[in-house]
């Protein structure tokens, strides 16, 4: 299934030299592409993080994820910002968490495979601190520790 969705999307994404319709790959073409998969890629557990792949720790970052109550003043949360329906970003050319900022919100797709956090990487990854925050300072973050 995914090699014929994968051809599709190559033959109509692939530019066309002649009107005689899409490209036609190789079985050798085709093979050198889908070495590049599988696709998606399969996750695999962190070994530096001893609840990695728990379902009930995802639960519980999804709670706290979402969680206003987190928040220094109790009116925002990770997700205010972080907006699943925006690519996990909040599609301003600034963000605003307590106060207007003067750097973008920075997406949290591919996090996971992130060594640094922050817009110049200065942040710790946040599995590996056991209190604190994801961004550099307090006008960033919302959070009391902030």
């Amino acid at each position: 299934m995914i090699r014929v969705l994968l051809v599709a999307l190559l033959a109509f994404a692939a530019p066309v030299a002649a009107a005689d319709g899409p490209v036609a790959f190789t079985d050798d073409e085709l093979a050198m592409v889908l070495a590049h998969g599988p696709w998606p890629p399969a996750v695999e557990k962190d070994p530096s993080n001893r609840v990695s792949g728990d379902p009930r720790a995802a639960a519980l970052g999804e709670t706290l994820f979402f969680d206003t109550a987190l928040s220094a003043d109790g009116t925002v949360a990770c997700a205010t910002c972080h907006r699943p329906d925006a690519a996990f970003a909040d599609g301003r050319a600034t963000g605003r968490g307590l106060q207007d900022l003067t750097r973008n919100t920075p997406s949290l797709v591919n996090a996971r495979w992130q060594r640094w956090y922050g817009w110049d990487g200065g942040a710790d990854p946040c599995g590996r601190r056991r209190c604190g925050r994801s961004s550099p300072g307090p006008r960033w973050v919302a959070t009391r520790r902030g």
